[in-house]
């Protein structure tokens, strides 16, 4: 599979519209009491995955599940066009997390990670779960752009 490359300023680009898209998704999602037991079942399933792909070694099918994730939190928004707008950022989404992967820039293991997201989320606090949502995407949005600057010096 082929990566095209992605940029410093790409990746900022790409990482803070998604924080502040998804955020805000999860925030109204919580607001409107969106994830019910059904729901929280999908969103553990795809946690599940997730962890999958990363025993496997598999960073592409670890980037799907991780999109997935994502999507399953924001769909419970219920706000067509802020899930449109986010459907029409995947493709640049999905080259942002795959250089994720392939950089191994996280700094903690992705179940940990997500599965503290997913508690954040579930607290019932609108506010609490869009800031727990935003710090995620910008922190590892901020990692990224630490290795490929060091790419780019030439010290990676």
């Amino acid at each position: 599979m082929f990566v095209s490359k992605l940029t410093p300023r790409r990746a900022r680009e790409i990482f803070t519209l998604r924080a502040e898209l998804e955020s805000y998704a999860v925030r109204l999602a919580v607001e409107r009491e969106a994830y019910t037991p059904a729901e929280v079942r999908l969103q553990d399933q795809a946690l599940y995955e997730l962890e999958e792909a990363v025993l496997r070694g598999e960073p592409f099918e670890l980037a799907e599940c991780d999109m997935r994730l994502h999507e399953l939190l924001a769909r419970g928004s219920d706000h067509q066009l802020l899930l449109e707008t986010l459907a029409s950022l995947r493709l640049r989404m999905r080259q942002a997390i795959v250089y994720t992967k392939l950089m191994d820039s996280d700094v903690e293991p992705e179940g940990t990670t997500h599965r503290r997201l997913l508690h954040l989320v579930r607290s019932g606090s609108p506010a609490q779960a869009a800031s727990a949502v935003h710090e995620h995407i910008t922190q590892a949005g901020q990692l990224l752009l630490k290795k490929l600057s060091l790419v780019e010096n030439g010290r990676a």
